[in-house]
């Protein structure tokens, strides 16, 4: 098995449950209340590990509380910690709104935004092998990502990006991206193209192609997810669950998808394999504490196969 890395965000999650989003100056009472353990950087990383994936975490925490709590979620689910910078001052934050089984989401980055790149680097260089994995985001520094990248690449590892939350990319970010994982509106900002249709994917695809991306994934929410490389595009539909709460729905999906292309799986089957824990997810409530573990992940699995 290859080892996963995941560069990216550590956040404590202030979840609120509404029946509605207030509007403005309005106040409304909240159905329910917890906090959670997330980040998408420690959201991957805790599926990847779920999946059964050796997950090493780069990332930064502060010197709160929080930071404490942050780790030890890492850890209870089978993450490398050892590798977790801590900064004096606070650790990331996230405000999450569900209403029903929808978010909108408010992140004030605290630690994140001062993760160290050249201590990265280092450990990069004395623990990754060609072949191993690397999955980033954007909730923290683009340039981070740029230069671990760039290493990543020197290495011969293959880099996965999902460019969340959308921004403009660096130009020389891309030719560094093996996979990039955009959803519908990411695409759309990005490249200026809204997925709607199969002449959009490819006219997507085809624009990451041309800044130096050769596989491009983008997940579609109920409507499955669509993988397209230099050669063909292929649809991966999703499976029928009763959602309930949408946060980590795409953590968990680039999770599992590492998990099984470490295993050495093809990239169809990873994708599968990575619907298939993100439907999982958005049945249950909060963002790590929703992932389901490798044993969950198979049942659901026999099962569909069985109902075919």
């Amino acid at each position: 098995m290859k080892k996963i890395f995941v560069l990216g965000s550590l956040n404590i999650d202030l979840v609120f449950e509404t029946m509605r989003m207030p509007k403005i100056g309005e106040t409304v009472t909240a159905g329910g209340f917890f906090v959670g353990h997330g980040g998408k950087g420690a959201n991957q990383a805790t599926a990847a590990a779920k999946c059964g994936g050796h997950v090493i975490m780069f990332g930064a925490v502060g010197n709160d509380a929080f930071g404490k709590e942050l780790i030890a979620s890492l850890k209870k689910a089978g993450v490398n910690i050892e590798h977790v910078q801590k900064i004096k001052g606070s650790s990331g934050k996230a405000i999450i709104i569900v209403e029903k089984a929808d978010n909108r989401i408010i992140v004030d980055k605290g630690a994140n935004a001062f993760v160290d790149s050249r201590k990265i680097i280092e450990e990069l260089i004395k623990l990754a092998l060609p072949g191993d994995i690397i999955a980033a985001q954007l909730e923290t520094p683009q340039q981070v990502v740029f230069e671990v990248f760039e290493q990543a690449k020197k290495v011969g590892m293959v880099t996965t990006l999902n460019p969340a939350p959308a921004s403009k990319l660096i130009d020389e970010l891309y030719k560094y991206v093996d996979i990039i994982t955009p959803n519908e509106t990411e695409a759309e900002i990005l490249t200026g193209i809204y997925p709607k249709n199969e002449k959009d994917y490819l006219n997507i695809a085809q624009t990451f192609l041309k800044r130096g991306i050769p596989q491009t994934i983008i997940t579609l929410g109920e409507r499955g997810s669509v993988y397209i490389n230099a050669e063909k595009m292929t649809v991966i539909p999703a499976y029928k669950v009763d959602a309930v709460d949408t946060t980590a729905a795409g953590d968990s999906f680039i999770g599992g998808l590492c998990s099984s292309l470490a295993l050495g799986n093809d990239i169809l089957d990873s994708i599968r394999f990575g619907t298939a824990v993100s439907a999982l997810t958005v049945t249950k409530k909060g963002a790590q504490k929703s992932i389901p573990d490798i044993q969950e992940i198979r049942r659901f699995i026999a099962d569909i196969q069985m109902g075919d």
